[in-house]
């Protein structure tokens, strides 16, 4: 399923959909290297323009653990967790 826009910004890609498939509406990175804090507020901000709440699709690496650190210190909680095949 294609997001209606997507709409790249500093190595992550922001799918932005009207329809009800949270993962059409949800940041994620494109590269599994480090990232800039920074951008993750300018994340949020491209969201609540949009009118969505700011979401993140982050895969569960050693990679990301300072991300899913940093997302959490700003309030944000993981859910719908996914297993595949």
């Amino acid at each position: 399923m294609a997001a209606d826009q997507a709409h790249e910004q500093a190595g992550w890609l922001l799918p932005v959909d009207i329809g009800t498939v949270g993962r059409a509406r949800s940041a994620v990175p494109l590269s599994h290297e480090s990232v800039n804090p920074v951008v993750l507020d300018a994340i949020v901000r491209a969201y609540r323009r949009h009118g969505f709440p700011p979401a993140f699709r982050l895969p569960d690496l050693p990679a990301f653990e300072r991300l899913h650190g940093w997302l959490a210190g700003m309030g944000f909680v993981r859910e719908q967790p996914t297993l595949t095949q």
